[in-house]
This record gives C-alpha cells, sequence and structure tokens, in this order.
C-alpha cells in the first residue's frame, strides 16, 4: 500500500482525534468543506484504511451502527511527528 501524503495522514487523525467523529464526517461533511483541499472521497478513504492497516487508527468494537474510529497510542506519536514537520 502506497502511503498517503503527510497533509491527508495529518488531516484524517486530527478528524479520528474528534471526539464526536463518524465516518460520515470524513466522507460526507468533510468534501463539503475546504477543509480537505482537492482530495477525493476515495483518497480519504484509502487514507482512513490504510491508517487502520498500520495499526494508527483503529475500529471502536463497541458501535454496531456506524463505524467509528479511534487513535492509537502510534497514531498519536505520527500525528505529533507530523504536525512537527509540517509547521
Amino acid at each position: 500500500m502506497e502511503r498517503p501524503s503527510n497533509t491527508l495522514i495529518f488531516m484524517v487523525l486530527n478528524v479520528v482525534k474528534n471526539p464526536t467523529y463518524n465516518i460520515k464526517s470524513l466522507t460526507i461533511n468533510f468534501l463539503q468543506s475546504s477543509i480537505v483541499g482537492d482530495a477525493t472521497r476515495n483518497e480519504l478513504l484509502y487514507c482512513t484504511y490504510w491508517l487502520e492497516f498500520h495499526g494508527f487508527i483503529e475500529r471502536d468494537k463497541n458501535s454496531t451502527h456506524q463505524k467509528y474510529y479511534s487513535m492509537t497510542k502510534q497514531g498519536d506519536y505520527l500525528l505529533q511527528k507530523i504536525k512537527h514537520e509540517l509547521s
């Protein structure tokens, strides 16, 4: 799997860190805002699945109606690292 850009990873991790996050926040609502820039829905979902595959985020097991994610310690470390690199 090809690694998404740091900008895209940073954006997705910030959304996942938000306690009100759900999968709709990442696709429908985000695509209607200027936050995603020129990122497509497929790029956002690919980045989400890439982060999950590599252990930076994980699916919450207690949600049965929608897919929710939470950040792992490894994901929090990656977020801080990218934040430092982008600043």
